[in-house]
């Protein structure tokens, strides 16, 4: 059996099975022990020469299998050119072994009106069934701030239905129909498109896989943040991993990862399925044209950092309910959240990264879509006119210092800086939406500051 760059066996990374409990073979091992008299009496049945011909033909295609179709499939699409101390983290979007321009599918989303048909609580939706159908649709995905984007959905929900239906306003009816969670897009399928917005933000794919390693494993689990466990993680997730994006925001029911021709028109669907979708690494941007798209104002758009190191008020620690299976009780407890990994991170990360292995068994998809929803996001903004934009991206930002200079160090989160657990916090639900009083006290004095 041969091996990539990485020494992870392929069959790791595609079969998503062997390494499992309920793996193939023990699931085979338990079948054949309950027809073990039926299959014993066929056995007899059936001709020795018969049965030494199909053993011999087995044989011989593991063989083929093992030493020649696997040869072809690990050569490598990239050749390898081996990172330097002052190489880029992430090495697929420029480059003598990459296209230095994208050239694949790209869309310029439309303006559309905010969805607020119907009105429901900050706190408490309505059946979820509904909810998929019509409303604002927000799709997070798992390490793209997705706690800061429900903040920034609900605020921008709850804006809009006290504009435009203050007669409708009461105590438990107080935001625009809003639904924000990390589920897979095929549940989707049946929403109306005339009557919801759908949405989400992608994150850069190798940075999102180191986040959620830093996150999981370091800060939940405890493990020491050294590039061998990096690589254990990979080799146990990369199965899961692989077309991450394509798995969650594709409305396909199956993604075949060797079917690398079929990208395009992958990513082309899920262009062609969303209203808009934004790009981490270009925060301000994305809020600012989802903004425009939507015709929004900027206090509409303003936000608290949540779940991350650099965040005040208490959010560098992280709520996090675990399961006593003795007492059979969830509790929740204040986990500090993990360094940057830039502290850790050396050349022999890079090494690891820069492998065509890494690039062909893991990241080849996302990145690719990355790259899609880059351009498009581009394409976007020049059909909104780029200067409404960076004005939009201008007062935004101006808006964020007031916030940040005011408002973060009064929010009162679920944990506080010391990392207790709080009971009274000012939040909409659990850490969604906290400060929402100074947001709200800013907000208005905003709205009439010409200045912005």
């Amino acid at each position: 059996m041969t091996s990539g760059p990485s020494n992870i066996p392929h069959h790791q990374y595609h079969n998503g099975g062997r390494n499992r409990p309920w793996s193939a073979g023990s699931v085979s091992y338990r079948f054949c022990q309950l027809l073990g008299r039926p299959l014993q009496a066929l056995r007899r049945r059936i001709p020795a020469p018969l049965v030494l011909l199909l053993t011999v033909v087995q044989c011989g295609w593991i063989l083929f299998d093992r030493h020649v179709t696997s040869q072809i499939r690990f050569v490598p699409r990239r050749p390898y050119i081996p990172p330097t101390e002052s190489s880029p983290l992430v090495p697929y979007y420029s480059g003598p072994q990459y296209d230095e321009k994208y050239t694949g599918p790209t869309r310029a989303f439309p303006s559309r009106p905010f969805p607020c048909e119907s009105l429901s609580s900050e706190s408490r939706f309505p059946n979820p069934a509904i909810l998929l159908k019509s409303g604002f649709l927000c799709l997070m995905q798992p390490q793209v701030a997705s706690t800061t984007l429900s903040s920034v959905a609900s605020r921008m929900s709850r804006n809009v239905a006290q504009r435009t239906r203050p007669q409708a306003m009461t105590v438990n009816r107080t935001a625009c129909t809003t639904w924000t969670a990390s589920i897979k897009a095929k549940r989707l399928k049946g929403r109306i498109r005339e009557r919801s917005f759908l949405w989400t933000m992608v994150r850069e794919p190798v940075d999102r896989l180191m986040s959620k390693f830093f996150h999981i494993a370091v800060s939940i689990e405890g493990k020491e943040p050294t590039l061998e466990q990096f690589q254990a993680y990979v080799e146990a997730n990369a199965y899961m991993e692989y077309a991450s994006y394509f798995k969650t925001m594709s409305f396909r029911r199956y993604v075949n990862p060797d079917r690398t021709d079929l990208f395009p028109s992958i990513v082309r669907e899920i262009l062609d399925q969303y209203d808009f979708v934004g790009v981490l690494e270009r925060w301000d941007e994305s809020l600012a044209t989802l903004q425009v798209l939507l015709g929004l104002e900027t206090q509409d758009m303003l936000y608290i950092k949540s779940r991350t190191s650099t965040a005040k008020g208490g959010a560098s620690f992280h709520p996090l309910e675990k399961y006593d299976p003795i007492s059979r009780k969830t509790t929740k407890e204040c986990i500090p959240l993990r360094k940057p990994w830039d502290e850790v991170v050396t050349l022999d990360w890079k090494k690891y990264l820069h492998r065509p292995f890494m690039y062909d068994e893991v990241f080849e998809a996302d990145v690719l879509l990355y790259r899609a929803i880059n351009a498009s996001l581009d394409a976007t903004i020049e059909s909104l006119g780029r200067d409404k934009v960076q004005e939009a991206v201008r007062k935004l930002q101006r808006a964020q210092q007031k916030v940040d200079g005011q408002c973060a160090s009064q929010a009162v989160f679920p944990c506080s800086a010391a990392g207790n657990l709080q009971e009274t916090t000012d939040c909409f639900v659990n850490d969604v939406g906290c400060g929402s009083q100074c947001l709200d006290s800013l907000g208005k004095s905003l709205a009439t500051n010409a200045e912005l």
